[in-house]
């Protein structure tokens, strides 16, 4: 599907995986719905990459694992909504690199943000992290230059914080950590 002339994908509830790049550059893509009762499992390393139309998608409660660079420079991703009671453990390397996403609310099942997993989201203005986080490590360069967040609160279960999380947040004014 690459550089594909798509403006809506409609992904069925069978599908378990959207692998490698599978969408890479369908840059007429403004629409991405999953089927409810979704069983998708895994977003693959790239597989909305260079998306330039894409504005937002919601992401099945069934995803357990998006892939490094998922939604990498996706210039118009501006929001991106975890379905409740999710799955998702991991945000993967650079996913969502370079898109102007204005707010994200991390669900509580996340363990891990990878490195640079919402690098350069410039616009990125709120991060909340659903109750009862079980994230223990935000890696390296994850705020790195979101230069409009002003404030963090870091859930109590985090056990790594790495370096360059908030390289380059300009404006970052607080960042309070949650108490047991």
């Amino acid at each position: 599907f690459s550089k594909c002339p798509l403006k809506s994908i409609n992904i069925p509830s069978s599908v378990r995986y959207i692998r490698y790049q599978a969408f890479r550059e369908c840059k007429k893509l403004e629409s991405l719905v999953f089927e409810v009762g979704s069983n998708l499992e895994v977003i693959e390393h790239g597989a909305f990459v260079y998306c330039s139309s894409l504005k937002s998608v919601t992401i099945p409660s069934s995803v357990e694992k998006i892939d490094e660079h998922a939604f990498r420079e996706s210039p118009k991703l501006e929001s991106v909504i975890f379905e409740d009671n999710g799955n998702l453990e991991i945000i993967g390397k650079c996913a969502f690199l370079g898109c102007p996403l204005k707010s994200i609310i991390i669900p509580s099942s996340v363990r891990i943000i990878d490195d640079d997993a919402f690098h350069d989201c410039s616009k990125l203005e709120s991060v909340v992290f659903e109750e009862n986080s079980s994230l223990t490590n935000i890696n390296k360069g994850v705020f790195c230059g979101c230069n409009r967040l002003k404030s963090i609160i870091i859930p109590a279960s985090v056990e790594r914080l790495s370096q360059y999380a908030f390289r380059d947040c300009k404006n970052l004014e607080s960042v309070a950590f949650e108490e047991d």
